[in-house]
């Protein structure tokens, strides 16, 4: 993967909120040699104005790669039986940043 082809790239995922549900998605990200810059894991609630859990979380998580290995990695995310969504959000990033020259 090429650097200059790299750019933060911002996922959402809908996940079941079990054991190692976690563990398999960033497994997906690992075995791409990706380094994670951000990762956010939240329970998404029933109701916006309650504080219960549905059994569901959100994983908000930045990656520098390509386009490519983006798409690659939904893919790969999308296939865990645990994930019911993955959405790239990179577009709603409010903040940029430079990948340092190598």
């Amino acid at each position: 993967m090429s650097a200059d082809r790299q750019k933060l790239q911002a996922l959402s995922i809908l996940i079941a909120d079990e054991p190692q549900a976690l563990v398999r998605v960033l497994d997906v990200i690992a075995k791409r040699g990706l380094n994670i810059s951000s990762l956010e894991v939240a329970p998404v609630s029933a109701e916006t104005n309650e504080e219960k859990s549905c059994g569901i979380s959100r994983i908000a998580l930045v990656t520098a790669c390509d386009d490519d290995a983006i798409s690659l990695m939904c893919h790969l995310i999308g296939k865990i039986v645990t994930v019911f969504s993955v959405e790239i959000v990179t577009e709603n990033l409010a903040w940029s940043w430079q990948m340092p020259a190598s």
